[in-house]
């Protein structure tokens, strides 16, 4: 299967929220499954050159600077994932609005928000396996 996770926050930064998309991301390959991953863009952090991830522009937080904040790019992430061609997609924290305009731009999710609420729970089942 292929997955599409979005998430507001990714490695370098360490907190519960990287540390659980890390374990998914680990999981599914395990299995044999295949995952692909839409984050923010960090300062100073180089991103992956596996075709796997897909960093997007983004601000700091003024509260907490080592926050990052993406900008605005659902035409970046739809064509990221028209050539990724997940499955399902999946997200973490309070980028669910992205993953539902890419789901508009692109028809990957065939049961619209409940396919994504499945997949989200299906992730965190992997999880704790």
């Amino acid at each position: 299967m292929r997955v599409g996770i979005v998430t507001d926050t990714y490695a370098p930064q360490v907190n519960g929220v990287t540390t659980v998309v890390r374990r998914i991301v680990t999981l599914l390959g395990a299995q044999g499954h295949e995952a692909a991953v839409v984050a923010p863009r960090y300062p100073d952090h180089r991103d992956s050159t596996t075709g796997t991830e897909l960093r997007i522009a983004s601000v700091p937080f003024p509260p907490y600077p080592d926050i990052r904040l993406s900008l605005p790019s659902s035409r970046r992430v739809a064509r990221f994932f028209d050539g990724f061609r997940p499955q399902l997609i999946t997200t973490e924290v309070v980028t669910a609005g992205v993953a539902l305009r890419v789901h508009h731009a692109s028809d990957v999710l065939a049961g619209g928000a409940l396919g994504l609420a499945a997949a989200v729970a299906a992730a965190y089942l992997l999880f704790l396996r």
